[in-house]
């Protein structure tokens, strides 16, 4: 169910305000300051609305937090789990993104991620509108206008590498799932079916190094790795298949 989100103005709670001085005046300097105050609160969290069912259920992630996030990542050329550890860790993200007024832990993970790409991408496939890509170029029309500076720099958000890296992610994570489970069922017949060049599969952590350790740069180039290894594995299910039927 869609529920924008309420809470993006400073509030008396807010541990901003709480800060000690010297902090908040370094934050008040930081491009966070801009972000937080004249971007985010910009963010059209309705126009997200068509990828929730209207039924009754449990909210949804707030929309606003999510593109904010993505935005920052391509800005720092981040990958899932660098830009959970400075949500998590760096007050700049967390002014930057509203979360100061949060009570409790911000409400992002990778999964947060994994499915909102899936859900904007399902609707492209569907409709042929970017729903990222158009807000994202709004975002950026409102950074070039704020003159955001990193590190003294203006910045500039390339609003079709967003879009283009969040539909790679998503088809990243589509075709892992898919090889993972071939992987799965290979190993129930024997686990000498699996070739060598895929058995890290199995290895823990795997996944996380695979998917959410991808930087957005690379994105494209894993897509086409995890194809060919599509391949490997179409291969051995056909040689699998004819021993079984032997």
């Amino acid at each position: 169910m869609f529920v924008s989100n309420s809470r993006i103005q400073i509030n008396i709670n807010d541990s901003y305000l709480n800060m000690p001085d010297y902090k908040k005046k370094r934050l008040k300097n930081s491009w966070a300051y801009v972000f937080g105050l004249k971007i985010f609160p910009a963010i059209n969290e309705e126009r997200f609305s068509v990828l929730y069912s209207d039924k009754a259920s449990r909210p949804n992630t707030p929309v606003n937090i999510i593109i904010g996030a993505l935005t920052l990542k391509q800005l720092f050329g981040l990958t899932d789990k660098e830009l959970l550890e400075n949500i998590f860790f760096d007050d700049r993200f967390e002014f930057a993104l509203g979360l100061t007024s949060w009570e409790d832990k911000p409400p992002v993970s990778y999964n947060t991620f994994t499915n909102f790409r899936k859900r904007a991408d399902d609707y492209f496939e569907e409709t042929g509108i970017d729903l990222i890509q158009k807000e994202v170029e709004h975002i950026s029309q409102l950074i070039a206008e704020k003159h955001l500076e990193i590190n003294d720099e203006k910045v500039r958000v390339d609003s079709f590498m967003v879009a283009s890296s969040c539909k790679n992610l998503s088809r990243i994570e589509l075709i892992y799932t898919v090889n993972y489970n071939f992987i799965k069922k290979l190993k129930t017949i024997s686990k000498d079916l699996i070739p060598d060049k895929v058995k890290s599969y199995l290895q823990k952590g795997h996944k996380e190094e695979t998917i959410y350790k991808t930087k957005d740069s690379d994105s494209e180039t894993k897509l086409q790795f995890l194809l060919k290894q599509s391949k490997i594995l179409y291969d051995a299910g056909i040689k699998a298949g004819c021993q079984v039927r032997i």
